[in-house]
């Protein structure tokens, strides 16, 4: 009967409305919605509205992280932060200036949706979260709001996985003539304060705090030793299953105290005996060169420097132990070298 066609109708959508709503409270309706079965009229607006409802989910979705969204699930968001100890990255395209200046804008626009789509997977299934886009770079940072039992391990997995997947992707680019720079990579780790800042008319959920000035900090030292993994040594203590090599210890622009500048080499489990090898003796020339011992740093710095010509750090040392020899450090000097530029 009509009575019983419409008790069925009723049933039936408000079971497919209910079920949807829940996935809408969840956050898991992704796809874009479709309209199924029977309709009437009353049922076709609020399937319409459900609709609409679920594509500006699943589009909002794309402009803030998922796992910040799910924190704020049946919540009122407000101003609020709490402490957190991470690990953060920044990433920058190197000359990317001149980069964007040599291309046409729909070419320019082709690569960075290429370049930013392998950046951004790699980040994501690592469990990490992506703070913003600043032009061609990236931050991001992991252990918060995901917990890690090893956040510093993830970073350094997800950055030595990245260096892999753009390598690969330089090749395509430079096969299909476009755009084919490298990235730098920059990686400390420290307590922020992570949650929402802004104003009331407008939150992110970000970190701030030292420890974030030091990543971007970290990032831009790679172009004066002419390195693209460098990450701190709380980073390379921290990421035991990693192998780090020691660059400098250096006070960076903003900051007194030194710190421990390291080039990321790889997992240990994947390093052959000459990188290894390669680590060590590094790490035996700056030990020795912060014991104001120049003479034999020189010499260890200049094998270096043969073995590795392409190493720029070995050169820079040969010629600091020379200037040093010349004209020796006050006795107060502690083997920290202060940077006046970012």
């Amino acid at each position: 009967t009509q009575s019983t066609w419409g008790h069925f109708l009723s049933v039936y959508f408000f079971s497919q409305l209910s079920d949807a709503l829940l996935e809408l409270s969840n956050l898991t309706a992704m796809s874009p919605a479709k309209q199924n079965g029977p309709v009437v009229s009353e049922v076709a607006v609020l399937q319409r509205a459900l609709g609409r409802l679920n594509n500006s989910l699943a589009s909002f979705k794309k402009y803030v992280p998922e796992t910040v969204l799910k924190l704020q699930v049946g919540k009122l968001v407000h101003l609020q932060a709490h402490s957190a100890n991470v690990c953060i990255l920044f990433t920058d395209i190197e000359s990317f200036t001149t980069v964007s200046e040599s291309v046409e804008i729909d070419v320019l626009s082709d690569f960075m949706t290429d370049y930013f789509t392998v950046v951004t997977g790699v980040i994501l299934e690592s469990q990490g979260t992506i703070d913003k886009y600043i032009g061609d770079a990236v931050m991001a940072f992991w252990g918060d709001p995901i917990k890690l039992d090893d956040p510093n391990s993830a970073a350094c997995n997800a950055v030595w996985s990245l260096k892999n997947a753009l390598d690969i992707r330089r090749s395509a680019w430079e096969e299909e003539r476009m755009p084919a720079p490298r990235t730098r990579f920059g990686l400390h780790t420290g307590e922020v304060l992570a949650g929402n800042f802004g104003s009331e008319q407008r939150l992110s959920y970000t970190i701030l705090g030292d420890s974030v000035n030091l990543a971007s900090r970290l990032e831009g030292l790679g172009k004066h030793y002419g390195l693209f993994i460098l990450a701190s040594g709380d980073v390379a203590e921290a990421a035991t299953s990693f192998l780090f090599r020691n660059v400098d210890l250096v006070a960076v622009k903003g900051r007194r105290r030194g710190v421990l500048v390291c080039e990321l080499l790889g997992p240990r489990a994947e390093a052959n005996e000459e990188t290894v090898a390669f680590s060590d003796d590094t790490n035996s020339a700056l030990a020795t060169y912060r014991q104001r011992q120049f003479t034999e740093a020189q010499m260890l710095y200049t094998s270096l420097r043969s073995r590795y010509p392409e190493d720029a750090v070995s050169d820079m040392f040969v010629k600091r132990c020379a200037e040093f020899l010349k004209n020796p450090p006050p006795l107060s000097w502690s083997g920290v070298r202060i940077m006046e530029e970012k």
